[in-house]
């Protein structure tokens, strides 16, 4: 399935699935079973995705869909808690830069209020910066709570994968520092969408190319098999260190032959539309430059990103007493309980 989050004329947000050129509003398909927001969807676990698929009719899209170009397509989730990100992590870019393969997964944050939908501007203060950059990516969207995954176990929780674009301030990033969240998390440096496609309609994710054309020329063009950490290894890697669920994370910079000219924001400028492709989602990325007279330029729609959410689980606990331990909130060596008896409640380690 394509899973969406729409606006249709006049109305607020709501999930939806794309069906034969519609939208098909998946509260109303599913008689209300369903609810009108992704995450919450997400949320509900396998057995929405099952009632969504049910949903997702022709006769459903006849009946509550609305037709594709009436309807403005949102970020799929606009709303996560966290954007985790993996950088330097195709080989094809260690290569063409002359750097050397990162000994551990290199990752960094991107603020939930940098995302933004497929058409929507980019927008920064040339004040703050003047070479920002694109980065095509592949996210993977983590569908439910987990903590120590293994990674036999990493796909069970994948509830599928978006396009993204990793915009880069890389004054910020680089030349102040190793500043990555700076430089990468301004607002509306994350466009997402316009889908989030089901993990079932991706035979072989780490086989899926990663393309973008600015005026027809490919400066960005690569191979998810390029990756350096596989998308198992780092949700279990990164599974250890975040709790998540519907969160998302995107697996490092495809290859750059060189980057956009940087510049100052403006209401005309960089143009980015969505290719379409011929796939169950498209990995390729147009990206189309234009200029007003005096040379500043913006950025507007989607790119393609690889996001991967932090995944997480239940704390392990001690109960009644104090257990002693260096990371016990009652703090170590702390007295047991007056009573010197077992509570049911529990306090976090």
């Amino acid at each position: 399935m394509k899973l969406v989050t729409y606006k249709p004329a006049g109305a607020g947000p709501q999930l939806g699935v794309v069906v034969d050129g519609y939208v098909v509003n998946m509260a109303e398909a599913s008689g209300g079973k369903l609810p009108n927001d992704m995450r919450a969807f997400l949320e509900m676990g396998d057995a929405a995705m099952q009632t969504a698929q049910a949903a997702a009719t022709v006769a459903n899209a006849r009946e509550f869909g609305a037709a594709l170009d009436d309807v403005k397509l949102m970020a799929p989730i606009p709303n996560p808690s966290k954007v985790v990100a993996i950088g330097l992590n195709y080989m094809d870019h260690v290569r063409e830069s002359g750097g050397s393969v990162p000994e551990i997964a290199t990752m960094f944050a991107k603020y939930p209020s940098s995302i933004i939908g497929p058409g929507d501007a980019i927008r920064w203060n040339p004040d703050v910066t003047s070479k920002v950059d694109f980065e095509a990516e592949l996210a993977v969207v983590i569908g439910k709570r987990a903590r120590n995954v293994s990674e036999a176990d990493a796909f069970d929780y994948i509830a599928g994968y978006m396009n993204c674009h990793d915009v880069s301030a890389r004054d910020l990033q680089i030349e102040r520092g190793d500043q990555w969240i700076m430089g990468k998390s301004l607002d509306t440096f994350c466009p997402l969408g316009p889908y989030l496609v089901t993990r079932d309609e991706i035979a072989d994710p780490h086989n899926l190319r990663v393309r973008c054309l600015v005026n027809g020329e490919a400066l960005q063009d690569s191979n998810t098999k390029e990756l350096i950490y596989k998308i198992p290894y780092l949700i279990a890697y990164l599974s250890r260190l975040h709790v998540a669920a519907g969160r998302r994370g995107h697996h490092g910079h495809a290859t750059r032959r060189r980057s956009l000219p940087h510049a100052a924001c403006s209401p005309q400028g960089w143009r980015c539309s969505h290719c379409g492709g011929g796939g169950a989602w498209a990995v390729d990325q147009p990206l189309r430059r234009k200029r007003d007279s005096d040379g500043r330029r913006d950025f507007l729609g989607n790119r393609l990103a690889g996001l991967h959410r932090g995944v997480g689980a239940a704390q392990p606990r001690c109960r009644g007493r104090a257990c002693g331990g260096d990371r016990c909130r009652r703090g170590p060596g702390a007295p047991a309980l007056a009573d010197g008896r077992r509570r049911d409640r529990t306090h976090p380690l």
